[in-house]
């Protein structure tokens, strides 16, 4: 295990939760603020895992991710990173590129486009830049030192695929996977590993609570959330309590009024930032989250969009109208859970990274692509629709909450 520098101390296919509805005394505190890479970075002090929970595509978070991994002390820190866009069927792959083999790119890309819960997986840019700036990092540092990269998504086998119940027990198992990865990889060998993963799998609630998701339209399986298994983080914490440090990202509020309010008062943190959230006005927030709670299907007809910017709405069937979350204000929000705030831009000036081209200009991964997409959500990806690329803004991903 590395030595840890001293510097300042610092569902699963669900949206975010309704935030906490009182507000005590410490509604009024103001948060610690510091530059977010000094803080990510000095939380491996006391936290063998520091886990960011982002909104999928962000370019600023992507930002955020480059000035992190390309900081100097960060090799001398940190053993490994762990990724929710990485198919476990290509670890060995991606061992052999982190150690400088030349892997052909149609068979590189494997790694972050086959996972199961997003079709193609990490489509944008930024996501291709992680694999490709860790690499580059560890041609830098001697053998036995380089950061290991290790994939969280289970290892679906695409090609064999071609029904949703075909998905199913991998899109159930995604949770316990990554969870294992991160127990059995990282804590069990006394190491210590950053995590990029979507900010519900981080969620701390008791897995009692948990809701179920709804019956899936297109599919004889009902989609639970096991309570014994729960979300990742809880079976993280289960095992190694309090191992883990949750950074949640700031995206926004649903409430206009509300996010102003609180934007507002974060006009003064210079991007981009980390703010402590515990006994400040953070751990507080009445408002909603943005986006908004949603549950995401696979097998939705019609409207299903795992790749242009879900989750959009998404309605279980073709004439069933959007489907939320029921009332859940007795579970706490992920962020008034969370140890840090991430700041990195105010919600409607946000961005998109963009596609990585292959996406529409290979035309046979485009094909291959498109014929999961059918399998997952009932419908074909139009190729006009991928050649225009994400939304500038990220708030252009959910009109429907706009």
């Amino acid at each position: 295990m590395k030595v840890v520098l001293s510097f300042l101390v610092v569902v699963l296919l669900m949206g975010s939760w309704v935030m906490a509805q009182n507000q005590p005394s410490s509604a009024q505190v103001d948060p610690q603020v510091v530059n977010a890479v000094d803080g990510l970075l000095a939380a491996f002090e006391t936290h063998d895992v520091v886990a960011i929970g982002e909104q999928h595509g962000i370019a600023e978070l992507g930002h955020l991710y480059q000035a992190l991994l390309r900081d100097p002390r960060f090799p001398e820190i940190v053993d490994a990173v762990v990724l929710e866009y990485g198919n476990a069927r290509y670890q060995d792959l991606v061992d052999r590129y982190m150690n400088g083999e030349d892997v052909p790119y149609q068979e590189l890309r494997q790694v972050w486009n086959d996972a199961v819960g997003r079709i193609p997986g990490g489509t944008e840019v930024m996501y291709v830049q992680l694999y490709s700036t860790l690499r580059a990092v560890n041609q830098t540092l001697p053998e036995g030192e380089r950061i290991r990269v290790l994939l969280g998504d289970p290892p679906i086998n695409w090609s064999s695929v071609t029904t949703l119940d075909d998905v199913l027990p991998y899109q159930l198992s995604r949770e316990s996977h990554f969870a294992e990865v991160v127990i059995h990889e990282v804590l069990d060998q006394g190491l210590k590993a950053l995590v990029i993963i979507g900010a519900p799998h981080l969620d701390r609630s008791d897995p009692s609570e948990m809701p179920t998701l709804p019956t899936n339209a297109a599919s004889d399986t009902q989609i639970d959330l096991p309570p014994q298994t729960g979300v990742m983080q809880q079976i993280v914490e289960t095992a190694y309590p309090r191992a883990t440090f949750v950074a949640v990202v700031h995206t926004g509020f649903v409430e206009d009024e509300c996010n102003a309010e609180i934007e507002a008062r974060m006009a003064a943190w210079q991007q981009p930032a980390l703010a402590y959230v515990h006994g400040s006005w953070i751990e507080q927030i009445s408002c909603t989250k943005f986006p908004a709670p949603i549950f995401i299907t696979p097998g939705t007809v019609g409207q299903g969009d795992q790749m242009m910017g879900a989750p959009n709405m998404l309605p279980l069937d073709g004439n069933a109208p959007p489907v939320s979350i029921p009332p859940m204000q007795a579970l706490p929000s992920m962020i008034t859970q969370a140890d840090a705030y991430l700041y990195v831009g105010n919600r409607d000036d946000l961005t998109m990274s963009p596609f990585e081209p292959a996406i529409y200009l290979d035309m046979d991964y485009f094909s291959e692509t498109s014929r999961r997409h059918e399998v997952m959500m009932g419908t074909p990806l139009e190729w006009s629709r991928v050649a225009q690329d994400n939304p500038y803004r990220y708030v252009d991903n959910f009109p429907a909450q706009q």
